[in-house]
């Protein structure tokens, strides 16, 4: 099933005034497809999944499962949640712990008033899908965390929902198992070829899972595209910041003219990076931009010789076969990918970034080197 969001806005008011929750969100899931809702909390993600479950109406804006509309203020139209074929699983599980396993799975199905034995074979299915199939006498109380989130999965899953909604159902998991349940959910989703909509703040979630990303800030999308394309190409500096470990470096500075190249230079330092790129610019003109640079976009070399940047090791993060090198260049703070355990803080270095990976910002969003839009 496919989801269309057109115009969708939700706001609050409370004593504190009007709060906008949601601004204008236009989204479309294709069918069988995995998004991934990602941004910071209290950007509004998990209130974009209650509309879509029914759980919440919004102020302006429709949502449509293929040509039906659930929700529409044009239309006067919505659906209740019960009506919408859709399965949802909360963060903490929403287990009934006074049933066992088999019952809480079955819940969805006796509302429905399934008869016995299509219920018992569903049961079971669902069940042995997310390897749960042993704990069905037991009762939520005396399963881990892993087990009972296992059972949400098996509960939404019974039912054969139109749309899979997941609103940060790995947060309470330690990272070992956190890593396993994420590629078996993906499996999972794959051979249901059901539509899912998951909700985290994750990055490392957001770009393992989801066949596209939707990057959230203040109840505005900031970008869609798959995890490839939000990684090499975000569309603005908070998506450049957000995603990546470590974010990528953003570097304030001004666009000029040297010698009929562009250059990007420092507004505190004398450093120069060179853009070899058609500038777009007469001799006289400069504009302030930010400058972005992935950390393995960057190179160090030896002191002198080589068109490049001056600096000194702050301080070094190794983290197995990763170092990662904090370095101080003029006004510029900035971290790099390197090989090697040769370095030490203090050391002096010599940093040659990608000219082919830069990418620059101006006012918070992507621009060429003339100004247009890439």
């Amino acid at each position: 099933m496919k989801v269309r969001i057109n115009n969708l806005s939700k706001r609050f008011q409370s004593v504190r005034g009007r709060t906008d929750v949601l601004s204008d969100i236009t989204l479309e899931v294709n069918e069988g497809e995995f998004l991934v809702i990602l941004g910071p909390s209290g950007c509004g993600k998990s209130t974009l999944l209650n509309l879509i479950a029914g759980l919440e109406r919004p102020m302006e804006g429709s949502i449509w499962f293929d040509d039906i509309p659930v929700c529409s203020d044009a239309k006067g139209a919505f659906v209740e949640p019960g009506d919408r074929n859709v399965a949802m699983v909360f963060q903490n599980y929403a287990l009934y712990p006074h049933l066992s396993v088999y019952e809480n799975i079955a819940f969805p199905l006796r509302t429905r008033r399934t008869p016995k034995a299509v219920l018992d074979v569903a049961v079971k299915e669902s069940a042995d899908r997310v390897k749960v199939g042993y704990l069905l006498s037991a009762r939520p109380g005396e399963l881990s965390g892993g087990e009972r989130q296992r059972v949400a999965i098996a509960r939404a899953i019974v039912r054969k929902p139109n749309v899979f909604l997941l609103d940060e159902p790995l947060s309470n998991l330690d990272a070992a198992l956190r890593l396993s349940t994420r590629i078996e959910l993906k499996t999972l989703q794959k051979e249901l070829g059901v539509t899912t909509i998951y909700v985290t703040h994750d990055q490392t979630e957001a770009m393992a899972l989801g066949d596209r990303v939707a990057v959230m800030r203040n109840g505005s999308l900031e970008q869609v595209a798959t995890p490839s394309e939000i990684y090499a190409s975000p569309e603005t500096t908070f998506v450049a910041g957000f995603v990546g470990q470590p974010p990528m470096n953003l570097l304030e500075g001004r666009l000029e003219v040297r010698e009929g190249r562009a250059v990007f230079a420092g507004t505190e330092t004398d450093s120069v990076i060179s853009l070899n790129k058609d500038p777009g610019l007469s001799s006289n003109e400069m504009t302030s931009v930010i400058l972005g640079i992935r950390a393995e976009n960057i190179r160090l070399a030896a002191p002198g010789g080589e068109e490049g940047l001056a600096g000194k090791v702050e301080r070094c993060e190794r983290l197995g076969r990763e170092v990662f090198a904090y370095l101080r260049v003029g006004g510029w703070r900035l971290c790099a990918l390197v090989q090697g355990d040769d370095l030490e803080e203090g050391q002096a270095i010599h940093l040659v970034p990608d000219a082919k990976k830069i990418h620059l910002f101006m006012g918070g969003r992507r621009v060429g080197i003339s100004g247009d839009r890439q």
